[in-house]
């Protein structure tokens, strides 16, 4: 009975045995293979190690440095994990798009970019996140250590797909030492899964250093970002670094050939830029901002502020949509009381004690199949004001019909000529305007009094005078402007001395383009409804 006992535990300690070494083969094998992979890229690393059981692949002090002509960009990090991974994924073809692995961790991230050996951005991350990127790794190497501006090393990154990336604790400096000098710090990044469509992230803990303005932003969100093609990416990225090498250069004053080269890589640069920012987004949300002028002592710690910004961008085949909101854009009292004459900064002080705020939205329509379009404005101040616009029309041309409208053709139109044979093609049918008052007159008469000595009913009882002197000397005519003049004069009487709110429609009688309304002698034709509600 103890034989077999003992034979037993031999049998199993040389399974163990056995099972040690072909798992300390294997953690070897994938271990010479990565070290083989970073020396073929000229990634240098201090420790290379693979854990068989938790299939972690632990690279430790890496450093990877780029450079071309008088470009360099030095890269290093503390610890790479690559979680999930086996011998498979080194022995994949340099064609395959393949599953790297579970989840990549890059801890303390550093990056620099220098042109001319000076240091054009500097970036530190503590740490970055990626679950299951599926992509062509040896391909990407291969490209971003001999061609990282390249078509086809962009068009490797739009292959990239995954399920989450997240980032902590990013700063970037970019212009160090210079007039331009600007810190930007985040405190999370997050992209949701990606699949090479559309691109949304999402920003946390957003802070800008820079001069004349430093800005802190609570959250931002970004979503339904069309991205560019791979050749737009690359001749983008190519245009800006060549003409960053002509500005570092110092040829442009003494060599004509750079300096024409400059000016039509510039022109260049415009286009790319034209090109992608036709690609809109679906959606962009702007939280807990504060802005803050460095540069005047005074107002250093006194912010701006804004609550929340949203705008959203909807596009099928019948119609476009376009809503923005602005919550609560807070100027600090102390702004205020500076702009005011000291007979009425007190006055000021006094009723914006919580700064001035104000509430702006907007939303417009087209119809793409007859061209028709309204726009609606709002602007609102809490226990002051409430303020609509509305204006409508519709597109002549609707092979350009949505100028106004989109990202896609503004940036189309660069000169004068242009741009005034696209306002002929825009139509303007009527317009719209309501006030509603909730006590801005009653603090302008406050204002007036302060400056004056005067009492307030007196500079009310002055204003209606003259607005009953104009009437009067307007009826005296009887043209279609001075009647209209008339009307308004009386709408406005009756808002100040009764009502509080004013309402005006203005219908033109023919089709006028935005062209012909800037560029006429006279009033063109229409009708006017007024009214004190």
């Amino acid at each position: 009975m103890k034989k077999k006992i003992l034979y037993a535990a031999a049998a199993l300690l040389i399974l163990a045995a056995g099972g040690f070494f072909l798992t300390n083969k294997i953690c070897r094998e994938i271990e010479e293979l990565a070290k083989n992979t970073l020396v073929k890229n000229n990634i240098e690393t201090a420790e290379v190690k693979y854990t068989f059981f938790s299939q972690t692949l632990s690279l430790k002090n890496i450093k990877f440095v780029y450079a071309r002509n008088s470009l360099k960009m030095d890269n290093s990090a503390d610890e790479i994990l690559i979680k999930g991974i086996s011998k498979d994924n080194f022995l994949a073809s340099a064609h395959d798009e393949a599953l790297v692995c579970d989840e990549i961790e890059v801890k303390n991230l550093a990056s620099k970019f220098f042109a001319y050996d000076n240091e054009e951005m500097a970036t530190k991350t503590e740490s970055l996140r990626i679950a299951k990127p599926m992509l062509n790794i040896k391909q990407l190497l291969a490209l971003h250590k001999t061609a990282p501006f390249s078509e086809e090393y962009f068009q490797c990154l739009l292959n990239v797909k995954h399920d989450g990336v997240q980032i902590d604790n990013i700063a970037m400096q970019a212009f160090k030492g210079s007039a331009s000098q600007a810190v930007v710090k985040a405190k999370s990044v997050v992209l949701p899964p990606f699949s090479g469509k559309t691109f949304d992230i999402s920003y946390s803990g957003l802070a800008l250093s820079s001069s004349p303005l430093n800005m802190d932003i609570a959250e931002v969100q970004l979503q339904g970002f069309a991205i560019p093609d791979a050749a737009t990416l690359s001749g983008f990225s190519s245009t800006v670094v060549r003409l960053n090498e002509l500005e570092r250069s110092g040829a442009l004053e003494d060599d004509p050939q750079s300096f024409t080269e400059y000016e039509e890589l510039s022109e260049k640069l415009l286009d790319y830029l034209a090109d992608i920012t036709k690609k809109p987004f679906n959606l962009i949300t702007v939280r807990g901002l504060s802005c803050y002028l460095n540069e005047i002592p005074e107002f250093a710690d006194k912010p701006l502020g804004m609550k929340e910004f949203t705008y959203r961008f909807d596009e099928n085949d019948k119609e476009i949509n376009i809503v923005s909101d602005m919550q609560d854009f807070t100027v600090h009292k102390d702004f205020l009381t500076m702009l005011a004459s000291p007979a009425s900064a007190k006055v000021v002080d006094g009723k914006f004690l919580d700064g001035l705020k104000l509430s702006l939205s907007t939303s417009s329509t087209f119809n793409k199949e007859n061209g028709e379009f309204s726009n609606n404005l709002r602007a609102a101040v809490p226990n002051l004001a409430d303020t609509q616009f509305r204006f409508s029309g519709f597109i002549g041309n609707k092979d350009k019909n949505i100028f106004l409208y989109s990202f896609k053709n503004l940036n189309e139109y660069t000169s004068a000529d242009e741009l005034l044979a696209q306002l002929s093609q825009i139509f303007i049918k009527d317009a719209q305007l309501s006030y509603e008052d909730k006590g801005l007159i009653d603090i302008s008469y406050e204002i007036l009094s302060a400056e004056t000595g005067l009492p307030k009913e007196n500079i009310k009882q002055a204003t209606l005078a003259e607005l009953e002197a104009a009437k009067l000397f307007m009826s005296q005519d009887n043209t279609p402007a001075d009647k209209d003049f008339v009307k308004i004069a009386d709408t406005l009487i009756q808002t100040i001395d009764k009502t509080g709110k004013f309402f005006a429609n203005l219908t033109f009688v023919k089709k006028y383009s935005l062209n012909e309304l800037l560029t006429a002698d006279g009033f063109p034709e229409y009708t006017l409804e007024t009214k004190a509600e």
